[in-house]
C-alpha cells in the first residue's frame, strides 16, 4: 500500500487520491509482473534453447546477413531486465522507502506505469487485456494530469 506521505510535490488531497488510486492498481500490476519476469525468462530461454538434433547454435539459426538477430529473446532482451527493475521499485515503495529515501513524484510513478505497460504489451503469454486494465488507466490518467500540472507550473517560474 502507498502512503499518501510517500507523494511529493502535490497537495494532500492530491496525494490521497493517487495513494487510492494506486492501492486499486497495483495489486494487479504486481501479481502480472511476478508472472510476467517467469514469463519472459522462459520466452527468452526457449528462442535461444533447442534440444532438437537438427538445430544449430542461435547464432547460426538466427543471425541474418546484416548481423541483426530477428528472434524474440534478441529483440525483448531488455525487457527482462525492464521487468525486474520494475519489481524492485514496487517493493521498495510497498516497503516505505522510496528510491533515494525521497518521497516519490507523481512523474516517477507515472513512469513506472507506463513501464509496466509497455512490459505488459510485450510478453508473450501473461499480458492482461485491455478490459481488465480500468484501474491502471484510472492511475495512469491522474498521474498523468498531475505530471503535466507540475511540469506546466514549473514552465510558468522558469523563462
Amino acid at each position: 500500500m502507498l502512503d499518501p506521505k510517500l507523494i511529493a510535490n502535490v497537495d494532500e488531497a492530491t496525494a490521497l487520491g493517487i495513494a487510492a488510486l494506486w492501492n486499486d492498481a497495483i495489486e494487479l500490476v504486481r501479481h502480472m509482473l511476478d508472472h510476467q519476469v517467469d514469463d519472459i525468462d522462459d520466452g527468452i530461454r526457449q528462442a535461444l534453447e533447442c534440444d532438437r538434433d537438427d538445430c544449430q547454435t542461435h547464432d547460426v539459426r538466427h543471425r541474418e546477413g546484416d548481423d541483426t538477430c530477428p528472434c524474440w529473446a534478441c529483440a525483448n532482451g531488455g525487457l527482462l531486465y525492464m521487468a525486474r527493475d520494475l519489481r524492485d521499485w514496487l517493493d521498495d515503495l510497498e516497503a516505505g522507502a522510496p528510491i533515494y529515501r525521497k518521497p516519490s513524484s507523481a512523474d516517477r510513478l507515472l513512469s513506472l506505469v507506463t513501464d509496466w505497460l509497455h512490459v505488459n504489451d510485450r510478453v508473450p503469454r501473461t499480458s492482461v487485456p485491455n478490459y481488465h486494465l480500468g484501474a491502471v488507466y484510472r492511475l495512469l490518467a491522474e498521474l498523468a494530469d498531475q505530471t503535466k500540472a507540475i511540469y506546466a507550473e514549473f514552465s510558468e517560474v522558469t523563462p
